[in-house]
Parts: C-alpha cells; sequence; structure tokens
C-alpha cells in the first residue's frame, strides 16, 4: 500500500498544483496588466496623433479653401485681363490710325507754316490777305455786272444764285448808323416822338 497516496500526499499535491496555478495566473494577469498599460498608453498616444492629425487636417483645408479663393480671384482677373485687351485691340488700330493723321496734320502743318512764311516774305505785314479778299470780291463784282448786261438779271440775284450774299445786300433795314437822323424816312416819325 506503499504505493497509494495518502490524502495528505494528495491534498499537498493539489495545494501545490493550485499554488503554482495562481503563480501563474497572477504573472499572466502582471503581464496583462501591463499589455492593457501599454495599450491604453499606446491609445491615448494614438488619440493624441490624431487630435494633431485633425487640426492639421483643418489647417490643410483652411489653405486649400484659401488657395481656391485665391484661383477663383485669379481665374477672375485672368477673365477681366482677356475682356479688357479684347477691348483694347480696337483701341489701338484707333490710336495707329490717329497717329498716323495726327503725323499727316502734323506735316501738313509744317507746309502751311512754310507756305505762310514764304507769304509774309512776299507780301510783307500779311496784307496780302485782305488784298486778296478784295482782289475776289472785285472779280464777284465784274461778274455780276457782265451776266446782267448779258441776261438782264438783277445782280443781287445773281450774287445770291452762286453763294456771294456778302457782295450785296438784298434786305432793305436800314442801317442806323449810315443815318443822318432819328426820323423814319418813309413815314416821316421822328424816334424820339414814340414815347
Amino acid at each position: 500500500m506503499s504505493n497509494i497516496p495518502n490524502i495528505t500526499d494528495i491534498c499537498g499535491t493539489v495545494v501545490e498544483s493550485l499554488a503554482e496555478t495562481i503563480r501563474n495566473r497572477e504573472t499572466l494577469i502582471a503581464e496583462l496588466r501591463e499589455d492593457n498599460a501599454r495599450a491604453e498608453h499606446m491609445c491615448l498616444m494614438r488619440e493624441h496623433l490624431l487630435g494633431q492629425r485633425d487640426k492639421q487636417i483643418a489647417e490643410l483645408q483652411k489653405q486649400i479653401e484659401g488657395w481656391r479663393d485665391e484661383v477663383e480671384a485669379l481665374e477672375k482677373d485672368q477673365k477681366e485681363l482677356y475682356r479688357l485687351q479684347q477691348e483694347i485691340r480696337p483701341l489701338k488700330t484707333e490710336n495707329i490710325r490717329l497717329t498716323a493723321q495726327r503725323d499727316a496734320a502734323q506735316a501738313e502743318l509744317a507746309n502751311l507754316k512754310k507756305d505762310n512764311q514764304q507769304l509774309v516774305v512776299c507780301f510783307g505785314r500779311g496784307d496780302a490777305y485782305w488784298t486778296a479778299i478784295s482782289d475776289r470780291d472785285d472779280a464777284r463784282r465784274q461778274y455780276c455786272e457782265l451776266v446782267h448786261s448779258l441776261e438782264g438779271t438783277k445782280v443781287e440775284k445773281i450774287a445770291h444764285f452762286n453763294g456771294w450774299d456778302d457782295l450785296y445786300r438784298t434786305d432793305n433795314t436800314p442801317n442806323l448808323f449810315e443815318q443822318q437822323s432819328d426820323t423814319d424816312p418813309r413815314t416821316g416819325v421822328q424816334y424820339g416822338d414814340l414815347n
């Protein structure tokens, strides 16, 4: 019967086995607690990193919105620039045309100034203008008188027909500066008597 374990031996073995299991369990619990602490620490780190990432994403979204606004403003500016370039194109053409006209006018002005200088040299003080006007009016009067003698038409009508109304006065309005008195030549009434 020596082979049959007694109850004390069995209890001792069971107690040892239970003690071993408890020690193993405590070691396992300590390892699990360490793992949990590491996991919690990693979760906190992850939350912290996610918070930083969210902040960076928000900042990047703000930057992107700012860039979008800048791009929209740039596109509007480019459209406005294109529109202005389209408006400027005909103005440039008009400017070229006006510059050519100005240059031609300046050349004509230079020629006229040269001609004027020559006329001043030829005619002295410039009385040539009035002399030429007087000669022209004399020639027109002679023409009117010639046609009058050939056709019998009044010289005033001939002058008016040719657009020379300044040669002869066609109305009968008295010139107040030529009157010698204040009496009306047709009625004989003095203007002073009308008061």
